[in-house]
């Protein structure tokens, strides 16, 4: 094999370079699409040919020009699989290491597991693992305790020491990319089962004339399981899309046992089996149970009056209700929002006002802050989107994970968009309307919404 040479070349940005391996030049095109050096140390490699011209090389050689190779080439579960190799020699007492991981975008995640709680699985699991640490940014650490805070938006991995350089670089990426593809199934494996035993599902299709009134009564479950089952860690969703309905019940401690047989005393209580009485002496819970029952029956004639609706009978309805709460008709189906034309002009709205109070705020910050540059990027992004109807685009935009990353900034104390904005006479005014307009929209969209407390 040819003796390694790597040359740099340089362009019109003195900070990037392409470069020569044994002469060849594999960074020709835009800096955005290939590979490419910055500061003649930090190999950024991001197409196949030159991965193939310097796989067959030991890291050794390779350090001998560089001091980080970093490798974006593969992608693994439908997201870019992102190694790197760090040359560490000034370290005291820390080896080289290499680290892999998967660059998730946050509005990508589809997991029933948020990224945080796959996160700290991941923690937990590499722990007792010798010479192997997560790999993620690290936004600040808890005063109190020392604790990282971690930034999980750039991507989440794992680092492992390099005790021989005397390898390959396609050796130690393939080895790395293993170990890290491996512990990551065993943790979402762990997570699957998890999730699994925590959450009950029921999902009920009602005609139209029995929706509401179908709806009514699946929510008044939440009251009754919490009145019946105190103790019960327990948490009541409801999810519509068309005349489908989704109940999905998730519970903390994993006793779906208590569940399910709450769902059971509730279908045959629904369904005229058994008196509400057998199961519970509280009568608040016994009145409004059967306060429940007779608003359905009124919903039901209400509707039969003003349509002329045939077979709307409440026995009819408390017996799908049943059949659903026993799983007898569950299907399983997608959430997605229900959106109308007003839905559609309305949100349009906000992100023209969302618009105005960036554009404000950009005005009362100097253009040579960062807070500035980072208000300019969102401004620009939101923009893009002003028109959008369709909330799946919405959601997957750039723009909703920017405007994310700024009300983090914002309320983040010491940074620096929180400075500016505190420099602003009415600046918090501003923002507190500008994360009401992110609200509004990541929940049409179908993003977690900010807590009202910390953008008051």
């Amino acid at each position: 094999m040819t003796k390694l040479n790597i040359e740099f070349v340089d362009t019109e940005d003195e900070n990037y370079h392409h470069i020569l391996v044994n002469g060849n030049n594999y960074c020709e095109q835009s800096f955005c699409d290939n590979s490419f050096i910055y500061e003649k140390g930090l190999l950024f490699i991001k197409d196949k040919k030159l991965f193939n011209a310097l796989s067959k090389y030991e890291v050794k050689d390779l350090f001998e020009f560089l001091e980080l190779i970093d490798i974006t080439i593969e992608m693994a579960d439908n997201v870019w699989l992102n190694v790197r190799i760090e040359y560490r020699e000034s370290h005291i007492g820390r080896g080289d290491c290499a680290s892999a991981a998967l660059l998730y975008e946050v509005e990508e995640w589809n997991k029933p597991w948020s990224i945080k709680q796959f996160f700290y699985s991941l923690l937990d699991k590499v722990k007792s693992t010798p010479n192997l640490e997560v790999s993620s940014d690290i936004n600040d650490n808890v005063e109190q305790t020392g604790e990282p805070i971690y930034d999980l938006y750039n991507g989440i991995g794992i680092r492992v020491t390099i005790e021989e350089l005397s390898i390959s670089l396609e050796s130690i990426y393939r080895k790395i990319s293993a170990l890290f593809l491996s512990i990551r199934k065993e943790v979402e494996s762990e997570l699957i089962t998890i999730t699994n035993q925590q959450k009950v599902e029921r999902c009920i299709h009602f005609t139209p004339e029995y929706h509401q009134a179908g709806l009514d009564i699946l929510n008044y479950f939440g009251t009754y399981l919490r009145e019946r089952y105190p103790e019960e860690n327990a948490s009541v969703k409801i999810e519509q899309h068309g005349l489908q309905v989704r109940m999905v019940i998730e519970t903390k401690d994993g006793k779906t046992e208590t569940i399910e047989k709450a769902l059971h005393e509730y279908e045959l209580i629904i369904t005229g089996v058994a008196s509400p009485a057998q199961f519970s002496s509280n009568e608040k819970l016994l009145f409004e149970l059967k306060n429940e029952l007779r608003i359905a029956q009124f919903r039901l004639e209400s509707k039969q009056d003003l349509i002329g609706m045939q077979n709307g009978r409440i026995d009819q309805l408390l017996n799908i209700i049943g059949d659903g709460l026993s799983n007898k008709n569950q299907v399983s189906i997608d959430f997605k929002p229900n959106i109308t034309l007003s839905n559609t002009i309305t949100i349009n709205q906000d992100i023209a006002a969302a618009l105005s109070h960036v554009n404000e705020l950009i005005h009362e910050i100097p253009k040579t802050s960062s807070a500035h540059k980072s208000l300019n990027e969102l401004e620009n992004s939101l923009a893009e989107i002003e028109t959008n109807n369709d909330p799946k685009s919405v959601r997957r935009s750039p723009a909703m994970s920017k405007f994310k990353r700024i009300i983090d900034k914002v309320t983040d104390n010491g940074s620096d968009l929180n400075a500016a904005i505190d420099k602003i006479d009415s600046g918090w005014e501003i923002f507190s309307e500008l994360a009401g307009k992110y609200n509004k929209l990541a929940e049409w969209c179908g993003l977690p919404v900010v807590p009202s407390a910390l953008i008051k």
